[in-house]
């Protein structure tokens, strides 16, 4: 198995774990402990959302880019760690020489964060640290034309994935209007080490696939808005 596909079964193994602790960590945490352990849930919206596939970044047709739940989990005030989870999407159609040519991408994107909080007064804070995780893409490529010799209509269809590793520092801030509700910021700079894609067809050597970059860095900002019960 490559390392690229090893890394990404790990971090979705470490985000799976995340998840499962904070069930079985928090009911007791927040009885004997209830000043130590903070725990909640979020959504963060990013300025520029995208998917990958066949190294294009294809921008998403939404103002506020793409989005993802998070589940911040902070200990004693000074640790953060923060599984999420998020989803983009993108389709387009295009109708030419009496073909009907669709294309839609989608990515989903698990991650886990990992910060140190710097306390700035009695209201806000700093988050440094990193986040990490598998983006799991495909795209489905549908043709649907009339066949002249037949007159009968024809529909091809070629799905392709892959899966890519994420990872990179993030730097943000936060500010609470109350003890129960943040919103904040963040910078995120990410390195994308892509991985191997696949499809539903057969290999063709006189089509081959398309060259691309191992390795990518894009920058993007996160706004957020946190809601804590715990």
């Amino acid at each position: 198995m490559k390392r690229r596909t090893i890394a990404s079964l790990c971090a979705l193994a470490g985000w799976l774990t995340c998840a499962s602790a904070l069930a079985q960590v928090a009911p007791s945490a927040a009885t004997n402990h209830p000043s130590d352990l903070h725990v909640g849930v979020g959504v963060g919206i990013e300025t520029a959302g995208f998917t990958i596939v066949g190294n294009n970044v294809i921008p998403v047709s939404s103002p506020f880019g793409s989005g993802a739940v998070h589940v911040p989990i902070d200990i004693a005030g000074m640790v953060r760690v923060e599984p999420s989870i998020g989803w983009v999407h993108h389709s387009q159609s295009v109708a030419s020489n009496g073909a009907e040519n669709s294309d839609s991408q989608s990515t989903v994107r698990l991650g886990l964060g990992a910060f140190y909080r710097l306390r700035l007064g009695d209201h806000a804070a700093a988050n440094l640290g990193l986040r990490l995780g598998p983006l799991f893409a495909s795209q489905k490529s549908v043709s649907v034309f009339q066949d002249p010799m037949t007159n009968a209509t024809v529909e091809t269809k070629v799905v392709t994935s892959r899966t890519d590793f994420s990872i990179g520092p993030a730097v943000g801030g936060e500010y609470f209007p109350s003890k129960h509700f943040s919103l904040g910021a963040e910078i995120q700079l990410n390195t994308v080490l892509v991985g191997d894609e696949t499809d539903d067809t057969p290999p063709d050597p006189a089509d081959p696939e398309p060259e691309r970059s191992e390795l990518y860095s894009y920058t993007t900002g996160v706004f957020f808005a946190r809601l804590f019960f715990m």
